[in-house]
């Protein structure tokens, strides 16, 4: 295994248990995600489920399917980030924050940095 796949193993996996934080806070206090636009639900919903398939994308062992659900999620968790960044950036939405950071800032970076160590990865397994 590749010092790349266990980061992504990593982040992924941290990303999902930060993301069921998230959710966990979003029912005991409803409004802590802002909606998804297309259809009402929570965003942190959608980012668990994201970040899930790309940590458990890691541990199949049929490439094509690995890398399917890996560029699936990731390009969905980049829009939805950067749909949000903006969002917060222009003022129509509030993102969830730590230490006054807004989570979507942090997790269009996270997947910026997951795609970046995925495309190292297989650049060096060819």
């Amino acid at each position: 295994m590749t010092v790349y796949k266990k980061a992504i193993i990593g982040i992924s996996g941290f990303s999902t248990v930060a993301a069921l934080l998230l959710i966990i806070s979003e029912l005991n206090s409803v409004g802590t995600c802002p909606p998804f636009p297309l259809f009402g639900f929570p965003t942190c919903y959608l980012v668990f489920l994201l970040y899930a398939a790309v940590f458990g994308s890691q541990f199949t062992s049929d490439k094509l399917l690995t890398e399917r659900i890996f560029w699936t999620a990731s390009l969905i968790g980049m829009l939805t980030a950067f749909w949000f960044s903006t969002d917060q950036l222009i003022g129509l939405s509030e993102c969830p924050k730590f230490n006054e950071v807004p989570l979507c800032y942090v997790a269009l970076i996270g997947w910026g940095v997951l795609m970046w160590l995925h495309r190292k990865d297989i650049s060096g397994l060819r």
